[in-house]
């Protein structure tokens, strides 16, 4: 499955699907180890500038963000953009599905609330 990054209506830039997914599909939308936790007393030594973390980090209130381990290697999920009727969710795991089906061309969309 590939996936293709481009200007969004939503958001800036957005994560596109480039074939007709079906509901349920796994979307391999992170490497498996794009992923790295900085404890909120750490981050202003992250060197790493505030608005990137701001907008590729997933705050967890009381305990810190979650951002790409290496900003220059961003997996295409970090552009995931927000929707309240998104078409993909991600479980427990953090593994991205398909709520519905994804025509080619469409953008994929999480409900940034259900993280």
């Amino acid at each position: 499955m590939i996936f293709q990054l481009k200007p969004s209506d939503v958001h800036g830039v957005g994560v596109f699907a480039t074939a007709d997914i079906q509901k349920n599909a796994h979307l391999p939308l992170f490497e498996d180890d794009d992923h790295r936790f900085t404890p909120h007393n750490e981050i202003k030594d992250s060197k790493v500038p505030e608005h990137i973390l701001h907008n590729y980090s997933i705050n967890y209130e009381g305990e810190g963000l979650s951002s790409p381990r290496n900003f220059n290697r961003m997996s295409v999920g970090w552009f995931l953009n927000h929707s309240e009727t998104p078409n993909a969710v991600c479980d427990e795991n953090y593994s991205y599905f398909a709520l519905r089906n994804i025509k080619s061309g469409d953008e994929i969309t999480i409900d940034y609330d259900k993280l």
